[in-house]
C-alpha cells in the first residue's frame, strides 16, 4: 500500500476504526502469548514474547491506530521488559547502515528537487518520444519510472502529475477545436480524450511504484530487505540489486504502458498538434541549465558510478594503488559522501549559496528512519529469541510443496494485503517470518523475501493504497471503477512477471537457486 514518505496531512479526528486498531494490538498481543504459551510449549518464553511484540504492531502498521513512526518504536520498551533482549540490543537497529544509506540518497534527490533538474529530465522525455498520444503516455511512465528510481515515489508523483495535467489540457483544447461531421465523431473523440486523460493520471502514479522497485533507494520497501539481509549476513549489493530489478521494472513499465493504451483505455488519437511546442516552451520556463543543476547532476553521476564499480574500486583498484581506504567503501560511504559534499560545494559565492542548505534537508521523511529501525528491530528480536528457527522447524513438515507454487502464493499474498496496509510496515512483519520458513524448507530466503518486497510495491487498485495513486485520483480524471479495473490488470501482470523474474532471472544475480 502506500510508501510512508507520504506528503504531510491535516490531523485527523480519531474514528472508530482507529480506536478499534489501537485497541487490537494488545489484544492480538495477548491472545499470542496465550495461544503459544498452550500450544508451543517448546518455544522459549523470549520467543512468545517476541511474536506478541509483533502482533501487536502488526496490527497497529496496518490499521495505522497510531502513526507509523511511532509503532516503530515500540521495540524499545519491548524488548527489554518482556526480557527479548536488553535496551542496547534493542537500540542498535535504529543506527542500521542502510539507514543512512537511505538518507544520503534522499538528500541527493532532494538536492536534485531543489534545482529542479528532475523536471528537466522529464521534459527533455517527453521532448524526445514524440507527440502521439501514446507516444506521451509512455513518455511520461518512463521519466516517472527513471525519476523514482532515486527520488521517492510520493515526489516524483507530485512533481509530474502538473506536467502530466498540461498535457491532458492540451489534448482536449486540440481535439476540441477540430470539427467533427456528426454526433457519433463527436461523442467517439469526447471518449478519446477522456480515456487519454484516465491513462495518462494513471500511467504516473503505476510508473511511480513500479521504477521504485529498480534500485535500493527507490522505495524503502527495498532498503529494508537490504538491511535485513545485511543483517543475517547475507549482504545484497546496489549494483546487484540492479542487475535484477531493473530489467523487471523496465519489462513492467513496457508491459504496464501496452496494457494502459491498447487494452484498458485504447486510444486511437492521431498525432497532436502543437505538443513538441508546449513541451519545448516549458522548458524555455526553467531557462538555461543552472550552476545549482550542474552541481548535483555531476555529484549525482558520480555517486552512481561509484556505486555501480564499487566491487571494483575495493578490490583491484585499491590493491593495484595501494589506496587501501578504497577497500573499506559501501554503499553508504558513498551515498552519504555525496551528500554531505553538497553542502559544501558553493554555487553563488556573493550570496553564500551551496548546492544544498538544511533548510531542504528538513524536508527528509523523517518518520520512514524510524520505521527502519523498529522494523531492523522487530526483525532483531524475532532472530534472537530463536522465534524464527521455531517458525522454520514448524514448516519443515510442508517440505514437499514445490518451491515455484510457494513463490506465487508468496507474490499473491503481499499483492492483495498491499491494497489495504503500507508496504514498509507489511515488509517488516512478513520479511522474519518468511526468512524462517524457507531456512525451515531448505532453500535459501531470498526466494521468498524477494517476491514479497517487489510486490509490497504493487498497490494499483485503491486511491488510498498509496500516495501517488491518492494524488492522481484528486485530479478528477479518474473513476474509481477505472483505477480498480486497470489495477486489477497490473496486479495480475505483477504476479506473472515478479515469480518469473525470481525464478528464472533471480537464479543468476540473486543466487536464488535451491
Amino acid at each position: 500500500m502506500r510508501e510512508t514518505d507520504e506528503l504531510p496531512r491535516a490531523p485527523r479526528e480519531t474514528s472508530r476504526p482507529t480506536w478499534l486498531g489501537a485497541i487490537g494490538g494488545p489484544c492480538a498481543s495477548m491472545l499470542v502469548y496465550a495461544a503459544l504459551w498452550r500450544g508451543a510449549p517448546d518455544l522459549e518464553p523470549s520467543g512468545r514474547a517476541a511474536a506478541s511484540m509483533a502482533a501487536w504492531m502488526a496490527v497497529w502498521w496496518m490499521t495505522e491506530a497510531v502513526p507509523l513512526p511511532v509503532t516503530s518504536l515500540l521495540p524499545l520498551i519491548a524488548v527489554p521488559l518482556l526480557g527479548i533482549g536488553s535496551t542496547e540490543k534493542a537500540a542498535a537497529p535504529y543506527a542500521d547502515k542502510n539507514i543512512f544509506l537511505f538518507m544520503g540518497g534522499f538528500l541527493i534527490a532532494l538536492a536534485a528537487e531543489r534545482w529542479n533538474l528532475h523536471r528537466r529530465f522529464a521534459l527533455l522525455t517527453l521532448l524526445a518520444v514524440g507527440t502521439r498520444p501514446r507516444q506521451l503516455v509512455g513518455g511520461v511512465m518512463l521519466a516517472t519510472g527513471a525519476l523514482s528510481m532515486w527520488m521517492s515515489n510520493t515526489a516524483t508523483t507530485a512533481m509530474m502529475l502538473p506536467i502530466g495535467m498540461s498535457l491532458v489540457a492540451l489534448v482536449k483544447e486540440r481535439w476540441a477545436s477540430v470539427r467533427m461531421e456528426c454526433a457519433d465523431e463527436q461523442a467517439e473523440r469526447e471518449q478519446q480524450t477522456g480515456r487519454f486523460a484516465a491513462c495518462m493520471m494513471l500511467c504516473i502514479a503505476y510508473a511511480a511504484s513500479i521504477g521504485g522497485m529498480g534500485t535500493l533507494v527507490g522505495t524503502p520497501t527495498n532498503l529494508f530487505l537490504a538491511g535485513f539481509l545485511q543483517n543475517k549476513g547475507s549482504p545484497i549489493s546496489f549494483i546487484q540489486w540492479m542487475a535484477f530489478a531493473m530489467p523487471l521494472a523496465f519489462t513492467y513499465l513496457a508491459a504496464a504502458w501496452w496494457l494502459l493504451t491498447h487494452w484498458i483505455f485504447p486510444i486511437r488519437l492521431a498525432e497532436l498538434p502543437g505538443g513538441h511546442e508546449v513541451i519545448q516552451a516549458e522548458l524555455s520556463r526553467l531557462g538555461r541549465v543552472s550552476r545549482g543543476e550542474w552541481t548535483v547532476l555531476i555529484v549525482f553521476g558520480l555517486v552512481a558510478l561509484c556505486w555501480v564499480f564499487r566491487p571494483l574500486l575495493a578490490g583491484p583498484v585499491a590493491g593495484a594503488t595501494g589506496f587501501t581506504m578504497l577497500a573499506r567503501l559501501d554503499d553508504t560511504v558513498i551515498a552519504m559522501a555525496g551528500a554531505l559534499v553538497l553542502f559544501v560545494i558553493p554555487v553563488d559565492r556573493g550570496r553564500g549559496q551551496f548546492a544544498m542548505d538544511w533548510a531542504t534537508a528538513m524536508r527528509l521523511p523523517w518518520g520512514v528512519l524510524i520505521l527502519f529501525g523498529g522494523g531492523f528491530s522487530l526483525a532483531e528480536a524475532i532472530a534472537s529469541s530463536h522465534l524464527a528457527d521455531w517458525i522454520g522447524a514448524q514448516i519443515a513438515a510442508f517440505q514437499g510443496i514445490p518451491v515455484a507454487a510457494l513463490v506465487v502464493v508468496v507474490t499473491a499474498m503481499i499483492l492483495m494485503l498491499t491494497e489495504l496496509t503500507s508496504n514498509t510496515p507489511t515488509a517488516a512483519a512478513f520479511l522474519p517470518i518468511l526468512h524462517g520458513v524457507a531456512e525451515g524448507m531448505g532453500f535459501p530466503p531470498m526466494v521468498l523475501l524477494v517476491p514479497a518486497t517487489l510486490a509490497a510495491s504493487c498497490a494499483f487498485m485503491l486511491p488510498v493504497a498509496t500516495p501517488p495513486n491518492a494524488i492522481v485520483f484528486g485530479s478528477g480524471h479518474i473513476a474509481m471503477r477505472d483505477m480498480i479495473r486497470a489495477g486489477m490488470w497490473l496486479n495480475l501482470l505483477g504476479l506473472l512477471l515478479i515469480p518469473t523474474f525470481v525464478l528464472s532471472f533471480g537464479n543468476l544475480v540473486l543466487s536464488t537457486a535451491r
